[in-house]
């Protein structure tokens, strides 16, 4: 199958997955099917469009009668809309609390994503955001009273809003370590009995480090005889990695929390709503649910209905053509790139399930409004030749685009992105030559 023949398959899924909400839509079904008839980046633009607005019209349809506050008896207006008789005083009558919608996006992540056997509980909750998640992992980990005063270790390597919140939340119990190597990473557990490590799958950073996440959780959980968290951030490589596939019971002291945003792989590169997962397993981890709840943290409902359901054939699809064309343009960009700046990828031999859908560019002393200017001129030479090509913050979505990462923080310097789409593999050769930086 081609590239187009891919493509029509991903936006062909979320069409019938959007339908099964709100019913067929002429003009989604016009635009697939013109597509169809004639291949070609006009026809799939159009179609991705149209399924892009879609998605959120299935997730105001699904939600146009709810209350945040539905009512669970009446004397005579009912204020529950289509939750009518299925809401429990004191139980799911405040949206902000729980509500159906993200309770079922979570089992369909699990059932979708998540590789484990009927032996071994797995948890997830659906959040307002990745960092969402990210925070209320935290509020977890540092509620727990049994952990009052041990240090918690963090990766350098960690995403500058994640260095963020851990340094608010943490103050002196927090510990950076270097996670790029293992066995210090295990060693350092050995020696400061932590209540957690936090470590990024991949690091969110210029050198985008990928960490061994695996090896340290099997550690972790088979070793350590004190009660311990491992909190991931998940959102660079995807439900990729398989923390739970040759886990035959839940472990008695370590507790595993990932996080995910579902911004990005989630919806397909649609970029329509905010979102984010926690998921977890081991015990205490349900206890997720209240501090969601008190963090005020969970997705609301019309981003829960606006969201594709999780499908891995379809995920798989739409991730693999991401990382080829990631590797593509990384090929093409270390031939004309010039020795003063440095571009950064994973080596060859890293386990394809852990690469990122983005590379970095790093120069001596180039500030923000450095990049600012190389990305306008960039922008400038696409327009000209005709050639798609966005400059804004993200990454997975369908038009490549190109960006300056950590301009505002003092956790990390600025440095460039190029984020990859679902072009063609010709389209990512037309867009490596005009990323001129001579």
């Amino acid at each position: 199958m081609d590239d187009f023949g891919e493509d029509l398959q991903i936006l062909r899924y979320i069409y019938r997955d959007a339908v099964k909400k709100i019913g067929p839509q002429a003009y989604a079904q016009a635009a697939l099917h013109a597509f169809a008839q004639s291949p070609s980046s006009v026809t799939k633009r159009a179609a991705y469009m149209s399924i892009r607005d879609l998605t959120l019209t299935a997730g105001y349809s699904v939600t146009l009668s709810h209350w945040q506050s539905p009512s669970y008896d009446s004397s005579i207006y009912d204020e529950a809309g289509t939750r009518s008789g299925r809401i429990t005083a004191n139980v799911n009558d405040y949206t902000r609390d729980q509500h159906e919608l993200a309770n079922r996006y979570g089992q369909h992540f699990i059932a979708s994503y998540i590789r484990h056997l009927p032996t071994v509980r797995v948890h997830a909750y659906a959040t307002s955001s990745g960092m969402a998640a990210y925070t209320t992992a935290l509020m977890a980990i540092i509620g727990s009273s049994a952990h009052l005063g041990l240090p918690i270790l963090a990766g350098k390597q960690s995403y500058f809003q994640n260095k963020a919140i851990l340094t608010a939340l943490c103050g002196k119990r927090l510990v950076w370590i270097d996670e790029s190597r293992t066995d210090a990473v295990i060693a350092q557990i050995q020696a400061l009995h932590p209540a957690a490590v936090c470590i990024d799958t991949i690091g969110n950073t210029p050198s985008i480090h990928v960490a061994d996440v695996i090896s340290i959780w099997n550690y972790i959980r088979k070793s350590i005889k004190n009660d311990i968290w491992f909190l991931v951030d998940h959102t660079c490589a995807g439900p990729t990695v398989q923390f739970l596939k040759d886990m035959i019971v839940p472990p008695s002291f370590a507790r595993l929390l990932v996080v995910e945003s579902l911004n990005k792989h989630h919806q397909f590169g649609l970029d329509r709503v905010t979102g984010g997962i926690v998921w977890g397993v081991g015990k205490g981890v349900d206890q997720l649910y209240y501090y969601r709840n008190h963090g005020g943290t969970i997705i609301s409902d019309v981003s829960a209905a606006a969201l594709p359901t999780p499908n891995r054939r379809i995920f798989d699809l739409y991730h693999k053509r991401l990382i080829r064309n990631t590797a593509l343009l990384v090929e093409l960009l270390r031939r004309y790139l010039p020795s003063s700046y440095i571009l950064s990828y994973p080596p060859e031999g890293v386990d394809t399930a852990v690469l990122p859908a983005f590379c970095t560019i790093t120069a001596r002393k180039s500030t923000a409004a450095d990049w600012r200017r190389r990305i306008r001129m960039i922008i400038a030479r696409a327009r000209k030749q005709h050639i798609p090509l966005v400059a804004g913050s993200s990454f997975g979505l369908w038009t490549t685009r190109i960006y300056t990462v950590a301009a505002n923080t003092q956790y990390e310097y600025p440095f460039f992105r190029i984020a990859p789409g679902m072009e063609t593999a010709e389209e990512i050769r037309a867009i490596a030559r005009i990323i001129d930086f001579k």
